[in-house]
This record gives C-alpha cells, structure tokens and sequence, in this order.
C-alpha cells in the first residue's frame, strides 16, 4: 500500500473572521496569521508607478499585489507551507473605497453608493516556495435607492459600528444586505474570499 503523501501546512494570511469562515468550506484544515503590511504605502505606491494604467487595470493591480505581499510576508516565515493572501477593493466612480476613517464617512460612503451599481475586487495570491498563483475575481454590486427609511438604518447601521472595518463601509453578509438590490458574478468575492475559486486552484498545491 502506498503511504499518503503529507500535504503542507495551509496557511491563511488574514485574521478576518469572515475569510476564515469563508475558507473553512474548502474542507481543508489551516491557521489564519495576521500579516503586518502598511497597505496604504504600497497602494500610494502603485498609483504613482502605474498612473497611466486604465483605472481598472490599475486596482486589479492593487488589489492583487496587496494580496501577493500579505502571502509573502508569511511565506517568509513558514516556507515549508502554503499561504493564502487576499485583499478586497469597492471602486465607484473612478475611486477606490477604502476603510471609512470616521462614522461620518461611512454614512457618506453608504450614500454615495446608494441607488448606483459598484464593482468589489478581491485578489487572492496563493504561495509556495516552488509555485504562486495569483489572481483576481470581480462583482458588481447594486444598492437600492435611499428614502428616509434607508436613510435612518443607514445611521443605525452605522452606529454598530460594523462597517468601520470594511472597505466601502458594508458587509453583504451583515445588516448591510439590507442595501443591495442586486448582484451579478461572485457571492463570496464580495465577502472577500471566492472560494470556489480557490479550492479549484488548490488542487494544483496538493489540497
């Protein structure tokens, strides 16, 4: 009988519940570590080098470098594993949405959004010492129109203080379902993980 072949340790380079929960349906068994990158410099970074990039072009950049340097820098650390690094980016107009900084632009975010369609990216970077693949997946989103009824959850909603952490200022799996109005492509990208993709590529790493 032939032995079975160990697989590597599978690492994920995020502390964000959601993404662990997220990755938690691949069936495979990992511990989540935080990887400590100052995301705002590279980003301040990329747009200087990239300036003439189609706008895009440029985020799926961003959002795939970030999540390249999150998986190296624990890779760095651990190389007899794999890691999983991801990033996501709400872009609007031409914009980048980041983390609000205030309550005050959260609800300017959610009302920036409202009634409008944007596009969520989340890059996802998967490493070994002998092999990477990195990649991207987009959605777009569409919220609903805001009335005085939108408008007051909008100001609960904030005072939760959930969409503090999240880039554009909501989450679709929290009470900011409650805004969107539709979906076309990835459930789980907006969420910040696609999972199915993931799993698939996996394989190719021994999972």
């Amino acid at each position: 009988m032939t032995p079975a072949i160990a697989k590597p340790p599978l690492l994920l380079a995020s502390q964000s519940p959601r993404r662990q929960e997220l990755l938690h349906l691949c069936g495979e068994p990992f511990t989540a570590m935080a990887a400590d990158l100052d995301e705002d410099a590279l980003i301040r970074e990329i747009n200087e080098t990239r300036a003439s990039d189609p706008f895009i072009q440029r985020v799926s950049y961003i959002v795939m470098s970030l999540a390249r340097a999150k998986a190296g820098e624990i890779l760095a650390e651990h190389p007899e594993a794999v890691v999983i690094g991801a990033d996501t980016i709400v872009t609007i107009d031409g914009d980048i949405l980041g983390k609000p900084s205030s309550p005050e632009d959260a609800y300017n975010m959610l009302h920036r959004l409202s009634g409008r369609e944007h596009q969520v990216l989340t890059g996802v970077s998967i490493r070994s010492i002998e092999k990477e693949e990195t990649f991207y997946t987009v959605t777009r989103v569409t919220f609903y129109p805001w009335d005085l009824r939108e408008k007051e959850w909008a100001h609960r909603y904030v005072a939760t203080g959930i969409p503090m952490d999240k880039a554009g200022a909501y989450g679709i799996q929290d009470m900011g379902a409650l805004l969107v109005s539709k979906i076309e492509g990835d459930f789980y990208t907006v969420m910040g993980l696609p999972v199915a993709e993931i799993s698939r590529r996996l394989i190719d790493f021994g999972y």
